[in-house]
């Protein structure tokens, strides 16, 4: 709320000038249309509503930003009308040197805008109570009135003719008006309506509402109604003989009141200015062409000039830069354990003191930590801010895993700082042209040497900008890893992505990536790329920006299933043994659930899209190709004969009951046998969970087994081993807190 008040507050002050520009106006247009008028004020309102305007080096205001936004976090006011006398004069005053001797929170200008912006809300609150009051009883006043006919109603508590009705004015009389009057009056307000002046007469008020604070805006709005008139009365009157004017003012004196307080509303025919009225009525000449278009082309001119803001100043108000140090050409010259120190005439009593790792300023009250870097690489000293005290520009380096370099600028006089980075995409590095004298970033993209762009560094809008920067906004979706292969993702887009128009599966780089992170099959991760998507199945992107993890994949209590002709196939963990395949795919996985819920249409599952599917050697099984591999489904019945054959005239079958948590997959070999077991999605086994160990059929005891668990990179979670010695036959049972062997079924 306070920077909307500081924003008002600066709209209101750019106004100001513009007000004083229309009041010599008014006066030295006077024998120009009347509607001249209302049309300066227009782009006096223009100026007063719109939060926005562009630069321009014919503009006549002084400052677009009169008190700058860093008031609210400063220990004081920094005035910046753009006249440097009064600016140093007030400053003088409001800076710090007024509260000299008294401790100032960091936090004042904070506290006094937060003071100001409620005595703001309040008077609004008022202003708006009174004119909702008015109205009010203003329409209870003509609740009773008569309609004499269309739009126009007379009734007896009506003193002075007016108009009332945003939507459906309407005009009402008094009862004791004779005919020639009533005439006139009603050619008058009907003028009002078809001018619009029902609207922008309220409108004008809304401005005063928000900028009551202002007394030119208070005069402008008194003027404003006074110019209405007149420039209605012109209308009627312009088509008027001198008898019918006389009659006319006539009924202006008739209709006259005593002034009323100002007011959204309404419109009355002799409320305002009778005596000016009466003269600009009798002394009505028709303006000449030349004096119209004169008077056009003088609005125009005040709306270049009075509706752009001047142009702002880079690089501080005389564009001086003083090089404290800089390593980044000469990097071998730090000092890594050395110091630094250097004093302003601008920061009396200050030092400022650098180490390799920090930034700090030296007081008699004590040392001030200002940022740090790992290293900072180089410092310059420029009044970027614009408030001719110099800044700190500095580069430096900082991080954990993604280590980039960045530029800070550091207000030191406000306690403020600013930073310019892109982790883990570009960096940023400071350098002085000397060329112009100017500061200039240099662009590159992550831990390389490749520049992407180069600009000047200035302060606009509260932030650091780069002048010459293109601002490409780089392009950013969410997608699922639906396959990951060497050098690239196969990847399925979330709901509500752009890039849906293009393709639902893209293929995405991971080379060129900055950095590349290492996600599984069932993440969520965003991807920055330059926009560009290459038309294929999948479709492709070239350059990739940057990959971040946006959500893991979620385990599921219920193991992977799929949908096909009705029936539910679900995963039994095995491979097809199956050496060689058709070729032609049955079906294909089209749609998906999420791993809590059963699949319920055909060609579903509850882990995945794009799997294709041929079906099985035995009854009740289809082979899914996932991840370069056929996988069995089957349905339950199928699915425990594969898990859980008959033993009947069968070799011993062994099983492995999981102990412990993070186990991807079961790695084992016997002196003629090896093999193991895994997930066909990669998903986690459970705790708990029970599997037919195939490899050690027919085995008789487990002596010669070795069995290892390996986590979700590889990493061995578990290992153990039997030897193959005459001690050890007949063992077919091993328990252990991580894992239990057992040959009963």
């Amino acid at each position: 709320m306070n920077e909307l008040f500081l924003k008002i507050i600066n709209m209101s002050i750019s106004a100001s000038w513009l007000v004083l520009v229309v009041l010599i106006l008014r006066f030295v247009l006077k024998k120009a249309p009347k509607w001249v008028n209302i049309l300066l004020w227009g782009i006096v309102a223009i100026r007063l509503i719109c939060p926005f305007s562009f630069e321009s080096a014919l503009s006549l205001i002084p400052s677009a930003e009169t008190f700058p936004e860093k008031v609210i976090s400063g220990p004081s006011f920094d005035v910046q009308t753009g006249i440097t006398p009064v600016d140093n004069r007030i400053n003088d005053y409001l800076g710090d040197r007024y509260f000299e001797g008294v401790t100032v929170p960091a936090n004042n200008g904070n506290n006094i805008m937060t003071i100001l912006t409620i005595v703001w809300t309040i008077g609004i609150l008022l202003l708006v109570a009174y004119t909702v009051i008015s109205y009010w009883r203003l329409r209870r006043k003509v609740d009773t009135a008569v309609r004499y006919k269309d739009n126009i109603f007379q009734s007896e508590n009506v003193k002075s003719p007016f108009v009332l009705g945003i939507i459906k004015p309407r005009i009402y009389l008094p009862f004791n008006m004779n005919g020639q009057d009533l005439e006139h009056v009603v050619a008058h307000e009907q003028a009002h309506i078809h001018r619009k002046d029902h609207w922008w007469k309220p409108f004008g008020f809304l401005l005063l509402t928000i900028h009551w604070f202002n007394p030119l805006v208070w005069l402008a709005y008194v003027l404003l109604c006074r110019d209405i008139e007149l420039a209605c009365d012109e209308k009627v009157i312009k088509e008027l003989g001198n008898e019918q004017r006389a009659d006319y003012t006539q009924a202006l004196v008739a209709c006259s009141v005593n002034r009323r307080m100002i007011a959204a509303c309404p419109l009355a025919f002799g409320e305002v200015g009778v005596k000016d009225r009466v003269k600009s009525v009798m002394n009505y000449k028709k303006p000449a062409f030349w004096g119209v278009v004169l008077a056009v082309i003088v609005c125009v001119f005040v709306a270049v000039c009075f509706l752009t803001n001047p142009v702002t100043k880079n690089n501080g108000t005389d564009g001086t830069v003083t090089e404290w140090f800089d390593y980044l050409e000469p990097p071998d010259e730090m000092v890594w354990d050395g110091r630094l120190e250097i004093n302003l005439p601008e920061f009396p009593g200050v030092t400022f003191r650098w180490y390799p790792e920090k930034m700090e300023a030296v007081t008699e009250e004590g040392i001030v930590p200002l940022f740090h870097g790992m290293p900072i690489w180089n410092t310059y000293f420029c009044d970027l801010t614009g408030d001719r005290i110099p800044d700190l520009c500095s580069t430096y380096t900082f991080g954990s895993g993604i280590i980039d370099s960045r530029i800070i600028i550091y207000d030191y006089a406000n306690g403020a700082s600013y930073e310019l980075s892109d982790r883990g995409y570009f960096d940023f590095t400071l350098r002085f042209n000397e060329a112009d004298g100017y500061l200039y970033v240099d662009k590159t993209k992550y831990n390389t040497d490749e520049l992407v762009e180069t600009g000047r560094l200035v302060f606009k809008n509260n932030s650091i900008q780069i002048e010459g920067f293109s601002n490409e906004a780089h392009q950013v979706f969410w997608a699922e890893i639906l396959e990951i292969h060497d050098g690239h993702y196969l990847v399925k887009l979330v709901e509500g992505s752009w890039e849906l128009n293009s393709a639902d599966r893209i293929v995405v780089p991971i080379s060129n990536a900055h950095p590349s992170p290492e996600p599984e099959i069932g993440n969520v991760i965003e991807i920055e790329y330059s926009g560009e998507i290459l038309e294929s199945y999948p479709a492709q992107i070239a350059d990739v920006y940057g990959i971040k993890l946006i959500r893991e994949a979620e385990t599921w209590d219920l193991i992977p299933m799929v949908m096909v002709n009705g029936t539910l196939y679900l995963d039994t963990g095995h491979e097809s043994t199956i050496e060689a395949r058709c070729g032609v795919m049955d079906g294909e996985i089209t749609s998906q659930v999420d791993g809590s819920k059963q699949p319920t249409v055909d060609d579903q599952s509850n882990f995945g899209t794009g799997y294709g599917y041929q079906y099985g050697a035995t009854e009740g099984t289809i082979e899914l190709f996932m991840n370069g591999k056929w996988w069995i489904f089957a349905t339950e019945e199928a699915r425990q004969a594969i898990l859980f054959p008959s033993t009947e005239n069968e070799p011993s079958k062994f099983y492995l009951t999981i102990g412990s948590e993070g186990v991807k997959s079961i790695k084992l070999s016997m002196p003629n046998s090896s093999g193991g077991f895994e997930n066909a999605d990669g998903s986690l086994l459970k705790k708990g969970e029970r599997i037919w160990l195939e490899n050690l059929d027919g085995y008789t005891d487990l002596r010669g087994l070795t069995i290892t668990a390996l986590g979700e990179n590889g990493e061995i979670i578990w290992t153990a081993s039997i030897p193959d010695e005459e001690e050890n036959k007949g063992f077919t049972h091993l328990v252990n807190d991580d894992w239990e062997i057992t040959n009963i079924e």
